[in-house]
């Protein structure tokens, strides 16, 4: 052996332990790096799968079920009953509008004593 390889031998002999420690240390660092990405990675797929299963109920689940509001359980005026309270109403007002506009305040009274 020439005397470098045998100075080098015994370097790294002496310094054996913090050659070993820088290693491991070095290992366990890339070690969390890949963690680290692995996890990121998953994050954001688990981010846009619930994105799209959100946009999916909101858009094609939530129509398709029955609506139990209080606006959706009023029932439509089918035989216009409705309609016709309100224009015999109003009716009713335009008379009186009229009654009153034309000086025909007076009352009568019908005294049978």
């Amino acid at each position: 052996m020439s005397q470098s390889k045998v100075d080098k031998y015994k370097e790294q002999k002496a310094n054996r332990k913090e050659i070993y420690a820088k290693e491991q240390r070095k290992k366990k660092l890339t070690k969390a790096a890949w963690i680290g990405v692995f996890v990121l990675l998953l994050a954001g797929i688990i981010a846009a799968l619930s994105l799209e299963i959100h946009s999916w109920y909101v858009n094609k689940y939530l129509p398709s079920k029955p609506d139990y509001t209080a606006e959706s359980l009023v029932i439509s005026d089918l035989a216009g009953v409705l309609e016709d309270e309100t224009e015999a109403h109003t009716h009713a007002e335009d008379e009186t509008e009229a009654a009153s506009e034309d000086g025909d305040n007076e009352v009568e009274i019908d005294d049978e004593q």
